[in-house]
């Protein structure tokens, strides 16, 4: 399915994400990872109705996982943000949630804590694709990739996911 161009509408964002996705990555050289290449799968439904999108990350190098994370968003009607609370292995629990602002063809999402400030921005190809860059930046520090992925939908013919 391709997506159409122009900017972003915050409120479409969940439903472009529906789906299995299968992703290569460029991880950045941080105090969480050596760098490199990485594979990912990434599932994600609607629930509750369609309020929300539980999203299901994994990522693998050598071929094992190495990396997990389940997301959720969800369109808060009042202000119609997105907000996104994100949950991962390295056990980190979000004080609050990123809110994300569309910005021309990329929906950006940013939070801040006492760690830092974290940015993941998610931008969609004409082909059905989509790209995120997560980026990371430390309480007195300037902004550095952690992680820059492209993903593609992976459910093929047969109706099997086939990862990585």
């Amino acid at each position: 399915m391709a997506i159409p161009s122009g900017p972003i509408d915050a409120s479409a964002f969940l439903d472009r994400l529906v789906g299995r996705w299968r992703g290569v990555e460029i991880m950045g050289v941080t105090p969480w990872s050596a760098g490199g290449q990485a594979a990912s799968e990434v599932e994600a439904e609607l629930a509750l109705g369609g309020a929300f999108l539980f999203q299901s990350y994994r990522q693998f190098r050598t071929g094992l996982p190495d990396f997990e994370a389940r997301s959720v968003f969800g369109l808060d009607k009042a202000s119609g943000q997105v907000l996104m609370y994100l949950f991962d292995s390295m056990g980190f629990i979000p004080a609050a949630p990123a809110v994300g602002m569309p910005e021309e063809r990329e929906l950006v999402f940013t939070r801040s804590s006492p760690r830092g400030r974290g940015q993941h921005r998610f931008s969609f190809e004409d082909d059905g694709s989509y790209r995120l860059v997560v980026r990371f930046a430390p309480p007195e520090g300037a902004w550095g990739t952690v992680m820059a992925g492209h993903y593609n939908p992976s459910l093929l013919p047969d109706g099997v996911f086939h990862g990585p």
